[in-house]
């Protein structure tokens, strides 16, 4: 029961960890796509 518990711990830290991976990435991606094609236009 420990280590299901502990692996539950893992998996929703880890589940934490890429929804603020993709905010950041959302986040950032607008900009600098428009940066991009700012310069390249």
């Amino acid at each position: 029961m420990t280590k299901l518990r502990s692996y539950f711990l893992w998996f929703f830290g880890l589940c934490i960890v890429l929804t603020l991976i993709v905010g950041v990435v959302a986040a950032l991606l607008p900009a600098s796509v428009g940066g991009y094609f700012k310069i390249h236009i």
